[in-house]
């Protein structure tokens, strides 16, 4: 899982992400939308069931968008 680190300086913002969570598996489990940058994916798999979670506010906040069981 990442995280979103926010800090404030004067009036301008920094964002940077900290990785919190040590997880084994392919490619980046998180991206955003190339079309609205402020639209972020975030997937956490364990074995082969996992989630996919959403955010509409640079990951200000988050809502489940899907559910991946495997088989």
């Amino acid at each position: 899982m990442l995280t979103l680190v926010l800090s404030c300086q004067g009036s301008s913002q920094t964002y940077g992400w900290e990785k919190k969570v040590a997880v084994a598996g392919l490619g980046n489990p998180l991206t955003y939308n190339p079309v609205n940058s402020n639209t972020l994916y975030g997937a956490s798999f364990v074995g082969n069931d996992g989630s996919v979670v959403v955010s509409y506010d640079r990951g200000v906040t988050w809502q489940l968008y899907s559910v991946v069981a495997g088989g």
